[in-house]
């Protein structure tokens, strides 16, 4: 079995693997406590765009520096990349109002705002079982109906 390896994502590796839209997480403070809140997300340009309701925590990302992060992997290779990105949140009003967000959450999401990139960085993880030519591209699980992942070769 092969050592797993590890390689540092370049900046234009990470918005591909992010993709026009997707799942991630949106790390901000609220009343000095760190929190973390999966959002649908869409991508357009280099700024990170996604919705959420009147009092809910992400509302609070407004005027300051938030982090999201998206994720993927295979566990039958034990491999994955990761991608996070460090930026200014903002009303969706200051990047642009044209993006559409797909929402899975079941209350209306009428609330639109985005982030603007300060750093953008990740990394992929090639398993013991998976050279650098086996990675996932994106996220192997959600390409294939549910179990056929054993099948994947």
């Amino acid at each position: 079995m092969r050592t797993p390896i590890t390689r540092t994502l370049e900046v234009e590796e990470c918005w591909s693997l992010l993709g026009p839209s997707g799942v991630g997480r949106v790390a901000v403070m609220v009343d000095g406590a760190p929190r973390i809140v999966p959002v649908n997300y869409a991508v357009a340009g280099d700024v990170i765009y996604f919705r959420t309701a009147v009092g809910t925590i992400l509302t609070s990302v407004v005027s300051q520096k938030v982090a999201f992060e998206a994720d993927a992997f295979d566990p039958l290779h034990r491999s994955g990349w990761s991608v996070c990105v460090v930026g200014a949140g903002r009303a969706v009003g200051a990047c642009g109002s044209n993006v559409v967000v797909d929402s899975w959450a079941p209350r209306r999401r009428d609330l639109r705002y985005c982030i603007v990139p300060d750093e953008v960085t990740g990394r992929r993880l090639f398993g013991p079982v998976c050279g650098e030519d086996r990675a996932p591209a994106r996220l192997l699980v959600d390409v294939l109906p549910v179990g056929a992942a054993e099948e994947a070769p």
